[in-house]
């Protein structure tokens, strides 16, 4: 399958909005920050969020094309793929996070 590079560039972008949306809602260096820029923090404190919908957008439309491109393979076994793909990541993470936690 090929990579869409607009579809991509639009991913980094707002998973890195998302990041820094994090980052000044959790960060203890968010005053700080606030006295040199407080127009961009309080820009990604409100409007960070809606980088969510992109990747909503963005899902829906990969997976409607994911589904239409290839016929051949029956949705189960697609479905069951990812599952296995995400599946084994979120074991990783969950696994890390409770040897973290230790």
């Amino acid at each position: 399958m090929s990579r869409h590079a607009n579809i991509d560039l639009v991913k980094a972008i707002a998973s890195q909005a998302i990041v820094l949306h994090h980052m000044v809602l959790y960060m203890p260096m968010v005053p700080v920050l606030s006295e040199s820029s407080p127009e961009l923090i309080e820009w990604l404190d409100q409007h960070g969020r809606l980088a969510v919908q992109f990747f909503l957008v963005i899902a829906g439309y990969l997976a409607h094309h994911t589904l239409t491109a290839i016929n051949h393979i029956k949705p189960m076994d697609l479905i069951a793929k990812r599952f296995v793909r995400l599946a084994v990541m979120l074991w990783i993470a969950l696994l890390m996070v409770v040897l973290s936690s230790l």
